[in-house]
């Protein structure tokens, strides 16, 4: 911190009042190449912008707006330090039932208290065939007809005509509707699914090449993901669950699994492609970034049908049957509104029941026989869907994947009554998964709300949980390996490659490999059920996880500085304003610092010279956090940004409803909105 002395005081004042008047006349400037392309939805990326600005430490009002000087810096990277405190990384245990948290959590919440628990279906569809339930046959009075819902891409799907019951539809996808006789209004609307089997050999590649006969047909594998569940949340909100899960197949709690990402996109990339969905920033670490394949726009605007990267090719090339299905239509290859796959991905595709539920145009009836108001919920249709796709096939390898959004995602005390029905799911398909690799996990933590701004919520939302079985047959001997492992720093990338070893690798040694070993398509991951790759320390550094979302335990301590906090905030608000602009988003209110900001710095300073801070932004009240670096560890006064990505930590709902842009959206008050109180509903991520 700057200290002025007495003697020279009124020469350092005059000299600040001279250059902050030859700036303001100047007029404010920054360069158009200080802002680079957004990289995710929820989480915006302004290009390298280092300004060296500096300020007097003497306490003042803060100025509206910032100014920097009329030049640019382009500092190195940090260079690597001996003794730095990237090299280690400090991996805590944390108790799941923190105390921060406990005024945020009703574990007796139950959306279902209130549901109408005497509606009852009046279709079913059982063995193949459509038909009225045998209470509504008695009843009688009902004149009710069935039609298949059919997949032509991720956004379109095709209605065959209504036929009257009984009917065997040849699909998975099935849509009901009931009139009373003499009647010409519907009054009873339902949908259905099954699992239709196909009838060609699939399993002809089941076996890999140069394996003697008496290998055993690959395990099958399921993915079982609610989105936004954290590793320690878990424990709180499916406790029943994870206690059968450990006491009845053994399943290892992987205490330290990151994401590589903000939302549910770049972690979806990383372990269903493998491939690094938005730029990697490394430069506070002193390494270069890690940068994908593809921009965004490109995989974005491109259909991934034939990636050979996705773990749906290769387990469908592998001889498996597949399924896949997600409770919101905008899913992880979707949102915003990316293409995703123009032909279904796998064998089973429960989209078009999605799309159905969630059209504009879809009737009311149906959306109420289907939520709450008949006692459903959007899980309970995915875990069934499961359920059939597993008694379909009894004798093939399987691949089946459910991604869950809406029971998690906004408020964790949704899930807490999903216990009971999650740990019978599993009961029920106790026999399958004893045999299989199932793994249990998030993308994920909770991203938003109030619980999002305590230590606890801070740390929950990098680290998304991970409960892991592996088949019986094999379990004593990948044990150890996994027990290890499960105490280690590890990533979606690892997930990706553990994918691989399980279909491409393992069974070329009848699932005996222990050792390390590379697998090519998946370059930045190590197989979970193997030694994790030698040559890189489980760090931050090394692996591929961005400072914003390191979990390695740093110490810091609050900076005093209110002006130098003001002002990095207001640099920061610049930058926002400068985008919106340069997209002509004029609908888009212009931004302004709420309240002091908050600024803590990493200790040792004279290791790191890194601060972050975090303000919140008028109107709408967003909650920001950037990073920046001191040029020199003994003047804090001047600074640059030391990270290209900004988080916004909580919700921003409808706020930028306005524009149809998703990367400028979470900064994106629409002036529209001026005239009411900010309502924070959460969107998909």
């Amino acid at each position: 911190r700057c200290i002025v002395m007495p003697t020279s005081f009124y020469l350092v004042y005059s000299i600040g009042v001279f250059v902050l008047l030859f700036f303001l006349l100047s007029g404010f400037y920054l360069d158009e190449d200080v802002i680079d392309q957004f990289k995710d939805n929820d989480q915006f990326s302004l290009q390298r912008n280092h300004y060296d600005f500096s300020v007097d430490s003497v306490p003042t009002k803060p100025s509206p707006t910032l100014v920097p000087p009329p030049h640019k810096l382009n500092p190195k990277p940090a260079e690597k330090r001996k003794g730095d405190i990237f090299d280690s990384c400090q991996l805590v245990d944390h108790e799941p039932w923190d105390e921060e948290l406990k005024s945020f959590l009703n574990v007796h919440f139950n959306p279902l208290d209130k549901c109408n628990k005497t509606f009852k279906p009046l279709t079913q569809l059982i063995e193949g065939v459509l038909d009225l339930t045998f209470g509504a046959a008695l009843e009688g009075g009902y004149k009710c007809e069935g039609r298949c819902l059919v997949h032509i891409t991720d956004y379109r799907y095709h209605g065959t005509p209504w036929e009257s019951l009984p009917l065997m539809p040849d699909c998975d996808v099935v849509e009901a509707r009931c009139r009373r006789n003499g009647s010409t209004d519907v009054m009873y609307e339902y949908m259905h699914t099954q699992i239709k089997p196909i009838k060609t050999n699939h399993t002809k590649n089941a076996k890999p090449k140069g394996v003697d006969k008496k290998t055993p047909l690959k395990p099958s594998v399921y993915i079982v993901l609610f989105d936004s569940v954290a590793d320690t949340q878990s424990i709180r909100s499916f406790p029943k669950t994870v206690a059968y899960m450990q006491k009845r197949f053994n399943a290892t709690r992987i205490r330290h699994m990151n994401k590589v990402g903000d939302n549910s996109r770049p972690n979806g990339y990383a372990f269903l492609m493998g491939e690094i969905a938005y730029t990697i920033n490394k430069e506070i670490f002193g390494v270069p970034d890690l940068r994908g394949a593809r921009t965004y726009e490109q995989s974005c605007n491109t259909a991934l049908d034939g990636d050979d990267r996705s773990v749906f090719a290769r387990y469908s090339k592998a001889g498996y049957r597949t399924m896949v299905a997600e409770d919101w239509a905008r899913g992880v290859f979707n949102y915003p509104k990316c293409v995703g796959y123009n032909h279904k991905p796998v064998d089973h595709y429960m989209r078009p029941f999605h799309l159905r539920l969630e059209e504009k145009v879809s009737p009311l009836l149906l959306k109420e026989s289907m939520g709450t108001h008949g006692c459903r919920e959007p899980h309970m249709d995915l875990m069934e869907y499961m359920t059939k796709f597993i008694g379909a096939y009894p004798d093939d390898p399987k691949f089946g994947f459910i991604w869950m959004s809406v029971l998690s995602h906004d408020d964790p005390n949704l899930i807490f009554h999903a216990d009971d029905y999650v740990h019978k799911f599993y009961e029920k398909n106790a026999e399958e998964f004893d045999n299989s690799f199932v793994f249990f996990m998030g993308d994920h933590g909770l991203r938003f709300g109030r619980q999002r701004n305590t230590a606890a919520g801070r740390r929950e939302v990098n680290n998304p949980m991970m409960h892991m079985i592996v088949p019986k047959s094999i379990r004593k001997d990948f044990q150890p390996r996994l027990d290890a492992n499960s105490h280690e720093l590890v990533t979606m990338f690892d997930l990706h490659a553990t994918f691989l070893d399980i279909v491409d690798f393992q069974p070329k040694v009848n699932f005996t490999g222990h050792n390390f070993t590379h697998i090519p398509a998946s370059t930045e991951g190590s197989s979970l059920l193997r030694s994790l790759n030698p040559s890189l320390p489980r760090n931050c550094r090394s692996l591929p996880i961005p400072f914003d979302y390191c979990p390695c335990e740093f110490a810091t301590k609050p900076v005093k500085d209110s002006f130098t906090a003001w002002k990095m905030a207001n640099y920061v608000v610049e930058l926002m304003n400068k985008e919106l602009n340069s997209f002509n988003l004029s609908d888009c209110s212009s931004l302004a610092v709420d309240k002091k900001p908050d600024v803590v710095e990493f200790t040792p300073i004279e290791d790191t010279n890194l601060y972050k801070i975090e303000f919140i932004a008028k109107p709408g009240r967003g909650r920001f956090e950037a990073l920046f670096r001191a040029h020199d560890p003994s003047n804090i006064t001047s600074y640059s940004l030391a990270s290209p990505y900004f988080n916004r930590l909580n919700a921003y709902g409808h706020d930028g409803d306005c524009i149809t842009r998703a990367p400028q959206k979470p900064f994106c008050y629409c002036k529209s909105n001026l005239n009411r109180k900010p309502i924070h509903e959460v969107k998909k991520g």
